[in-house]
């Protein structure tokens, strides 16, 4: 099991590896995806990621903690795709544990002027983002 969880007491019950993303269902019922560091995600892979937390979902809403690896980004045609809201089919609300500067200033820009259909919001550490997400239910 991945530290990140350990630190949060989180249980995983189902797993999908996409070689670049782990996406895990816990116990809570709570979906919490890691991604890998130095890596700029594609349109593909995210769309494998969605891919998998539909499956995990089962037809549930979820809220999502994500943790961005480190000196990870993701492309235009991706950001792109994820202003779309497909994913709100599967997601109640979404957190993100970013790393850097470069990723916070993404985030900001995705969340102020691409205005995700799904909560969404951005912190430096975990423990902040769950408490946050407990407020979206």
């Amino acid at each position: 099991m991945s530290r990140k969880l350990e630190a949060l007491n989180l249980k995983v019950v189902s797993e999908i590896d996409n070689g670049h993303t782990l996406v895990n269902l816990c116990s809570n019922g709570m979906t919490v995806v890691i991604c890998t560091d130095d890596r700029v995600f594609n349109l593909t892979e995210i769309m494998q990621n969605h891919a998998a937390m539909k499956k995990l979902a089962a037809g549930e809403k979820k809220l999502v903690l994500t943790f961005a690896g480190k000196k990870t980004s993701i492309n235009s045609e991706a950001r792109k795709y994820l202003s779309l809201g497909l994913h709100s089919e599967f997601t109640q609300a979404e957190a993100f544990v970013l790393q850097s500067l470069g990723q916070r200033i993404l985030a900001l820009v995705y969340i102020k002027l691409r205005r995700p259909i799904v909560p969404t919001n951005y912190f430096s550490k975990a423990e902040k983002a769950m408490e946050w997400l407990k407020k979206q239910k």
